[in-house]
């Protein structure tokens, strides 16, 4: 690791420092029989030294082994609360193994608290562990002043060259960099299971490309991976055209993926369901041109709004060598096409994490497991008031009364609200312009819940599927390749329009209470109904959205919605343009797909 990147470890930021203490590398003054790294003592042992000189208030762990372990002997021989974290391959693999679980459980049950995905949350509650030390959800975001598309790319001939000055590191360093040529990226666990073997086949069958290219791999692979890895690359005859360097620092990744003209993450027949690897995601957020397995694309946050082609590279069968050569290769002619993609992608990772409260939540546990006031960490909320109660009692008395007369069914259900909207329109249709916006509230709940009921009744249907739905001839679309496509919506859709911003509509419904002051529309409220989705989706939407939606139907191009739109026309923009962006905004929202 450069001196640079060393410094950058420790970090001071006025009210709190990070300072790092790290084990010392295996000798044999450290062996026993039978042979193994002592790290859960080593770990251990680091945290009772500090704390001969230093207080501590808590102990936190991330990842069961051996962390969480070290983490509980501390805790216990400092009395001190432990908050442990678990990841995908510790909960979803290691605690499953009969050796080890009865200690897992153990670590489990003494600590403070245990912040954990949602499955495994379900999975520790059936087990015993009492509910209100769990803490689910709130993922950690991604630097983005680092992860951008912004920055230097990798001097892979320099580092190449420190590393091989260095007698430690230079034995995981392979093959020479060239520069001018275009290369593949692929990092973290370089394995068979990480599509690695696969994206060598697809490579093999390139050599033959006018355009040179080579793969640059970060990553240290495991001993018993290597000979089949070498066996392989020389069989194939591409030896000279990879290059592998060790992992970076994680503020250096950027850099690696900047290098490359797309990283791959070919992940397939993985046996951890719950495993949810980051890389897609820093490369997205980079502005990467993702080549990914669908299982991972479809693994990512709102997977709905991933689309191959559009703002990713999906291979639906990383086991078809041909296929995945094919799209290399297209990649490795039309570069420009595939930072589009990049563009695009970074469009989406970015909304993804915006109101992601990792650091904060954790923040909050770590002061809850101490005694402090819990500033920020998820709980469950109280009991709210039913909303067709929040809406009469919205209502004068004596409309209330009127109202509540032909209100005979059981707070919560579909036909008390519909009864309570009868009434509501009743009013509103007699002159009673102040009833509106109630009355508009109680139809969004109406429309909400009939959805949802629809929703139930559509399960085991066929599962639409919305990555592989833009379908043209080529590889990777373009704006300017937008107008000749014809738009379809996709699933069942229903617009309803609104005097008022349903989007306020929408949040005094989360929050259980209506304001006083209700912004004006008009906006319409975009239900949509998916087979294979875990719910309906909700979209708010203007009035020229809306009249571009109805007429996405699968009868005309894009490029003649115009003609269809006079009534619509916004002088403060390009008509054309404005349906462009607007069909890609419903494209990319999942609610529309684009076929010839």
């Amino acid at each position: 690791m450069a001196a640079a990147d060393l410094d950058r470890r420790q970090a001071d930021y006025g009210d709190g420092s990070v300072h790092i203490h790290e084990t010392e590398p295996w000798d044999r003054s450290q062996s026993y029989i039978p042979r193994g790294n002592p790290v859960v003592s080593k770990l251990a042992s680091i945290g009772l030294t500090l704390a001969k000189n230093q207080s501590f208030d808590v102990v936190f762990s991330f990842y069961l082994e051996p962390y969480a372990v070290a983490g509980h002997m501390v805790s216990q021989a400092l009395n001190l609360p432990h908050v442990v974290r678990t990841a995908g391959s510790d909960a979803g693999r290691l605690w499953k193994q009969p050796q080890l679980k009865p200690l897992y459980d153990l670590v489990f049950r003494a600590a403070a608290f245990v912040w954990t995905g949602r499955s495994t949350v379900q999975q520790l509650a059936a087990a015993g562990m009492e509910k209100d030390r769990l803490r689910g959800g709130a993922a950690f975001a991604i630097p983005e002043e680092i992860f951008s598309p912004e920055g230097p790319a990798l001097d892979v001939a320099a580092l190449t060259q420190e590393i091989s000055d260095d007698a430690e590191f230079a034995p995981t360093q392979m093959g020479t960099f060239k520069p001018g040529i275009r290369y593949f990226g692929i990092y973290g666990k370089p394995r068979e299971n990480k599509g690695l073997h696969d994206l060598l086949q697809a490579l093999g069958r390139l050599s033959g490309s006018p355009t040179d290219f080579g793969l640059l791999i970060m990553g240290q692979m495991a001993a018993r991976e290597r000979p089949g890895f070498d066996a392989l690359v020389n069989e194939l005859g591409i030896a000279g055209q990879i290059v592998q360097i060790p992992f970076l620092p994680h503020w250096r990744v950027p850099e690696f993926i900047r290098r490359c003209v797309a990283v791959c993450c070919l992940e397939r027949d993985f046996p951890i369901k719950i495993h949810r690897p980051v890389i897609a995601r820093e490369v997205m957020l980079c502005g990467g041109c993702l080549v990914g397995s669908a299982e991972i694309i479809r693994k990512l946050p709102s997977p709905e709004r991933l689309i191959d082609g559009y703002n990713c590279v999906a291979i639906e069968d990383v086991h078809n060598h041909d296929d995945l050569a094919a799209r290399l290769g297209a990649i490795l002619d039309e570069p420009e096409r595939g930072a589009e993609i990049g563009k695009r992608a970074r469009d989406y990772a970015l909304d993804q994490q915006r109101d992601w409260r990792g650091a904060q939540v954790l923040e909050g546990i770590l002061a809850e497991a101490c005694g402090q006031k819990d500033h920020s960490s998820v709980k469950p909320p109280g009991a709210k008031m039913d909303w067709g109660d929040v809406l009469l009692g919205a209502l004068p008395e004596e409309k209330k009364q009127t109202v509540q007369k032909a209100v005979n069914s059981a707070p919560g259900t579909l036909a008390r609200i519909e009864e309570i909207h009868t009434g509501l329109k009743a009013l509103a249709d007699a002159g009673d312009k102040a009833s509106i916006p109630i009355m508009e509230a109680a139809a969004l709940d109406l429309y909400i819940k009939t959805a949802e009921n629809e929703f139930s009744a559509k399960a085991g249907t066929a599962a639409d599927d919305p990555l592989f739905r833009l379908e043209f001839d080529g590889w990777a679309l373009r704006n300017a390749d937008i107008g000749a496509l014809v738009p379809r919506q996709f699933g069942a859709i229903e617009c309803y329009p609104f005097e008022y911003d349903a989007t306020d509509l929408l949040e005094a419904r989360a929050r259980g209470k209506l304001p006083a002051d209700l912004k004006s529309g008009p906006t319409n409220l975009v239900i949509l109904n998916q087979s294979g989705a875990e719910a309906i989706r909700i979209f708010v939407i203007d009035d020229f959205s809306a009249g571009i939606l109805k007429l996405c139907a699968g009868q005309f191009p894009v490029s003649a919605i115009a003609g269809q739109l006079d009534d619509h026309r916004n002088p403060d923009r390009n008509l054309e343009t404005g349906i462009v962006e607007v069909v890609e905004s419903l494209l990319a929202t999942g609610l529309i797909k684009l076929g010839k």
